[in-house]
């Protein structure tokens, strides 16, 4: 059926939505049973429009894993002051390092891999210590 203008277009959608929207939810739960992985993966790529879904555990997991790493980032800044020390841990990020050690992110992956080179996670972010690197780099 031909349009006169945009505008009817988008309101016979929407009727038409409106009038289906039971069989579009099973739809879209079906597709969600039948692919977990799938529908974790496009959560886990969300883009910063986007709305991310997690369930409790992942979500109280990702918290964890945040608060576990600042905790221990501000017990080390405490621990120096207190023993006179000014050692500040240092973190770069992916990006930094391999420009740091002139390789690519691939060639990072690959020492993580082979636990050569091992990075920490804040939340989904993966840092890497400044000590580490010049520790790898001097045993290399």
């Amino acid at each position: 059926m031909p349009y006169k203008n945009i505008e009817d277009r988008r309101a016979a959608q929407r009727r038409h939505y409106r009038e289906n929207k039971e069989y579009y939810i099973k739809k879209a739960a079906k597709w969600k049973k039948e692919n977990p992985e799938a529908d974790k993966e496009h959560s886990k790529t969300a883009n910063m429009n986007e709305l991310i879904v997690m369930n409790k555990a992942d979500l109280l997991n990702s918290i964890e894993q945040i608060v576990n790493a600042k905790t221990e980032h501000l017990e080390t800044l405490i621990n120096s002051q207190l023993n006179g020390k000014n050692e500040v841990v240092e973190y770069l990020t992916r990006k930094e390092t391999a420009k740091m050690l002139k390789v690519s992110l691939v060639t990072l992956y690959d020492w993580y891999k082979k636990e050569l080179l091992i990075p920490h996670y804040i939340g989904k972010k993966v840092l890497y210590k400044y000590q580490d690197i010049i520790n790898f780099v001097e045993n290399i």
